[in-house]
């Protein structure tokens, strides 16, 4: 079995969690969007566009597209991307088929 997602802290915690691109993220809860860039990104994957694809059309590296999604994934907590799109659209945050221009 693979490891767990790292929990996210409660409220009043004070705790910050680390994310796989440096840095960290406190009280993940408070952001229920994504960035223009995050995305642009979700909407070209979802379009079935690789992560070297992506970089590509968006002037990126792809360790950017790589970070950008790692930090998504810690952020809700999925193991793959297809946990990612799965989760972001059950949120309302995404929509197969969604073009962002």
């Amino acid at each position: 079995m693979g490891a767990r997602p790292t929990p996210i802290p409660h409220e009043g915690e004070g705790a910050s969690l680390s994310h796989p691109c440096g840095g960290t993220h406190r009280d993940l809860r408070r952001q229920p969007s994504l960035t223009v860039a995050q995305h642009r990104i979700m909407a070209d994957l979802i379009e079935g566009y690789s992560q070297k694809e992506v970089a590509a059309r968006h002037g990126l590296s792809k360790e950017t597209v790589h970070c950008h999604l790692a930090r998504l994934k810690a952020r809700y907590g999925a193991r793959s991307i297809l946990q990612l799109v799965a989760h972001l659209v059950r949120l309302g945050l995404l929509t197969a088929g969604l073009s962002v221009e």
